[in-house]
C-alpha cells in the first residue's frame, strides 16, 4: 500500500529525567505531562491540545508514543486517532465490518471541530517497569493523513536543527524507516478490496429436439476440359483426373456408409462465351448429360434421380471474376460494356473490339477456363445412429450426426469433460445456424470460464427463453446484478430450475458485493486523501 508520511512530530524526554514536552508544531500543544513510577509501573499521563482552525473533515492524525532506549529496544504504546468528522465515520465503519467494538492498539480517538481553537484528549497509560526502560526516552510519533500540513522531513529536520544538509538528508531517511517499522504493526488503514465471492453456477443444457428425417446435401464444383466441340469425359486430358476425383469424393462420402440413401443428384454445367450463344448452351447440356451418364455408370445410380442441365454462358461468373482481377486492362469498360450490351446484340464483339482486343484475349486466356464448370448437388437421407455408430461417424462424417443425436452422446461423458464439451463445440460448427447447438456451446463456455465467448453467444439470443438462465450467469459473472436478476426471474417463471439455484447465489452475491463496494469506497477515498497531500 502506497504510505504518505507528512510529520514526524518528536516529542523526547528521559522517563526519569525532564518531564517536560517540546513541540515543533502550531497546530497541537502538549500538555499536563507527568511521568511516574508507582508501585513497579511506569505511569504516562498528558494531554494533547489540537487547534482544529485548519483541520479539514477528512483530516486524521495518529500520535503514537514510542518508549525507546539507546541499544535499540523499543515499546510502540497504543496511538491516539485525531480524527475529521468524515474520518470518524470511516473509522467507526471500519471497525463494524470487521466485528469489533475496539481497536487494541488504539487508546481513543478526538473528533476534530474545525470552529474550534482547542480540541483536547487526554492519555494515561502505565505498563510494568522494566529494567531497560531506567535511561530510555518517550518520542511521540504523528502520521498526519489528509491534513492541509505540508511539512516534509526536510523541513522538520532544519527546524529541530539536526546540523548539516548532508546530515539532514541522512536523518530524513533514518526517521522515515523507523517510522515505517514502528507503525506498521499498529496501523489498521483502509486497503484496496480483493473481489473473491465464489459460486458454482447452475448452467443449463437445452435438449435438442428429434430430427425425425436427417437431410443431407454435398454440394461441388468440378472444372472439367473437353475437346473442343466435344463433350466426351476424358480423365486423362489435363487435370480431368483430379477433377473428378472431387466428384468421386463426394459421392463415396455418401455411397461408404451403407444406411445413407442419396434422394437425388443435380447437374449444372456451363460454358465460357467465347462462340454463338446457342452453340454454348448446346454444349454445356452435352456435358451436362455426359457427366450425368459417368456418374450412373461409376455408381449404378439410378437415372431417374439424376438431373441435368445446361447452363448455356456463364456471364455473370464472369463479372465477378473480372471485379476481383487486378491484371485486367481497362476494368471499368470492361463492366460496362457487360452490363449495358444484351448477348445478343454483340457483347462479346464489343469486348473483342475493347483496346485492340487485349482486356478479351486477357480474359480467355486466365478467365474464361474458369467459367467451364460442372456444379453438382447430392441430396441424401441418413436414419438415426447407435450411439456406438455415432461415436465412429463423429471422427469422419459428423454432418451425418444430428444435433439431438451429438447431445446424447455427449451425456455419455462426464458433465464438463473433455469429451463432453467437444461434442457441443463439434455440434455448433457442423451446424452453425442451429439456436440450441448455439446455446449449449455458451453454455460449455462457461463451464470452461470463457465467459467472453459465452456472452457474445447469449446475447444473441435475449430473446430466447431458452437461453435465459445462461444470460444471467454471464451478467452475474461481469457483477450486473440487476440484469442477471431479471434474466433468472423470467427464466424462473419458464420453469427453468438452474434458475431458482441461481437466484439463491444471486442474493449472497449481492451481499459480498455490497460490502465490496463499501470496502473499496473507504480505500478510495482514503486513497484520494493520501493523495491530496
Amino acid at each position: 500500500m502506497k504510505f504518505k508520511y507528512s510529520s514526524i512530530l518528536s516529542i523526547l524526554v528521559l522517563l526519569f529525567g525532564v518531564s517536560v514536552f517540546t513541540s515543533q508544531s502550531q497546530e497541537m500543544s502538549v500538555q499536563k505531562r507527568q511521568f511516574k513510577f508507582f508501585q513497579g509501573n511506569v505511569v504516562i499521563d498528558f494531554t494533547v491540545d489540537i487547534d482544529g482552525r485548519t483541520f479539514s473533515k477528512n483530516s486524521q492524525w495518529i500520535l503514537t508514543p514510542i518508549i525507546a532506549e539507546s541499544s535499540g529496544k523499543k515499546m510502540a504504546l497504543p496511538s491516539l486517532l485525531v480524527n475529521g468528522k468524515t474520518r470518524e465515520k470511516l473509522y467507526h465503519r471500519s471497525l463494524a465490518l470487521n466485528g469489533v467494538k475496539k481497536d487494541k492498539n488504539i487508546y481513543g480517538s478526538l473528533i476534530v471541530s474545525n470552529q474550534s481553537e482547542h480540541n483536547i484528549i487526554e492519555y494515561q497509560w502505565s505498563m510494568p517497569f522494566e529494567p531497560w526502560m531506567k535511561d530510555a526516552s518517550l518520542t511521540l510519533l504523528e502520521d498526519r493523513c489528509g491534513c492541509s500540513l505540508k511539512l516534509s522531513l526536510a523541513e522538520l529536520a532544519e527546524s529541530i536543527g539536526l546540523g548539516s544538509a548532508a546530515d539532514k538528508k541522512r536523518e530524513e531517511i533514518a526517521l522515515a524507516g523507523e517510522y515505517k517499522r514502528l507503525l506498521a504493526p499498529y496501523l489498521e488503514l483502509p486497503v484496496q478490496a480483493q473481489w473473491n465471492y465464489t459460486y458454482m453456477p447452475a448452467v443449463q443444457f437445452i435438449t435438442p429436439e428429434k430430427e425425425l428425417v436427417k437431410k443431407r446435401d454435398e454440394n461441388g464444383a468440378a472444372y472439367l476440359i473437353f475437346q473442343v466441340g466435344k463433350w466426351d469425359i476424358l480423365p486423362d486430358l489435363g487435370n480431368n483426373k483430379a477433377e473428378l476425383a472431387k466428384i468421386d469424393a463426394s459421392v463415396k462420402y455418401i455411397v461408404d456408409e451403407p444406411q445413407a440413401h442419396i434422394q437425388s443428384m443435380s447437374i449444372k454445367a456451363y460454358a465460357s462465351p467465347e462462340g454463338a450463344f446457342e452453340s454454348n448452351l448446346k454444349l454445356s447440356e452435352n456435358r451436362a448429360f455426359a457427366l450425368k451418364n459417368y456418374i450412373k455408370q461409376k455408381y449404378l445410380i439410378a437415372g431417374s434421380i439424376v438431373s441435368a442441365e445446361g447452363m448455356g454462358e456463364a456471364w455473370n461468373d464472369l463479372r465477378k471474376l473480372v471485379e476481383a482481377d487486378t491484371n485486367i486492362e481497362n476494368k471499368a469498360e470492361v463492366l460496362n460494356i457487360m452490363r449495358i450490351e444484351d448477348i445478343d446484340a454483340g457483347r462479346e464483339k464489343k469486348l473483342m473490339e475493347l483496346s485492340s482486343g487485349r482486356p478479351y484475349n486477357y480474359m480467355l486466356e486466365n478467365l474464361f477456363p474458369l467459367l467451364r464448370r460442372v456444379d453438382y448437388r447430392f441430396e441424401y437421407t441418413i436414419p438415426p445412429f447407435t450411439i456406438k455408430r455415432g461415436k465412429e461417424l463423429l471422427k469422419t462424417k459428423p454432418v451425418m450426426l444430428s444435433v439431438e443425436e451429438m447431445y446424447t452422446i455427449a451425456n455419455t461423458y462426464a458433465k464438463g469433460s473433455s469429451d463432453f464439451n467437444k461434442l457441443f463445440k463439434t455440434a455448433v460448427s457442423v451446424f452453425p445456424g442451429n439456436t440450441v447447438a448455439n446455446l449449449n456451446a455458451a453454455a460449455v463456455a462457461i463451464l470452461e470460464n470463457d465467459y467472453k465467448i459465452a456472452s457474445d453467444i447469449l446475447k444473441k439470443y435475449a430473446n430466447e427463453p431458452s437461453a435465459w438462465n445462461n444470460l444471467a450467469l454471464a451478467y452475474m459473472h461481469a457483477r450486473l446484478v440487476n440484469d442477471a436478476e431479471t434474466y433468472l426471474l423470467k427464466a424462473q417463471q419458464r420453469g427453468s430450475i438452474e434458475a431458482v439455484q441461481n437466484r439463491v447465489a444471486l442474493e449472497r452475491m449481492k451481499v459480498a458485493l455490497a460490502k465490496y463496494q463499501e470496502e473499496n469506497a473507504d480505500y478510495e477515498l482514503f486513497t484520494k486523501i493520501m493523495n491530496a497531500q
